[in-house]
């Protein structure tokens, strides 16, 4: 998947997400958030990734607005 380099694809493929509809059907904060529940050490560089991975961009270009709604939308640490 764009964005997705060979240690999150192992952390998502250890957490059940194995493809792109996997991650379609959990979405980018359950997947963040099961990946940190699993202990790896996930920054918000992994949620951007994800969401852009779903979109279908760059995780770069990611507007600040939708990564302000993923900020807000994330469990509290």
């Amino acid at each position: 998947m764009l964005n997705l380099g060979p240690t999150p694809s192992k952390w998502l493929t250890a957490v059940g997400i194995r493809n792109r509809a996997d991650l379609e059907s959990v979405g980018a904060i359950n997947a963040y958030n099961l990946c940190k529940a699993h202990g790896y050490n996930v920054s918000l560089n992994l949620l951007w990734a994800l969401q852009g991975a779903l979109m279908d961009i760059p995780s770069t270009r990611l507007s600040a607005d939708v990564k302000q709604q993923l900020r807000q939308r994330l469990e509290p640490s």
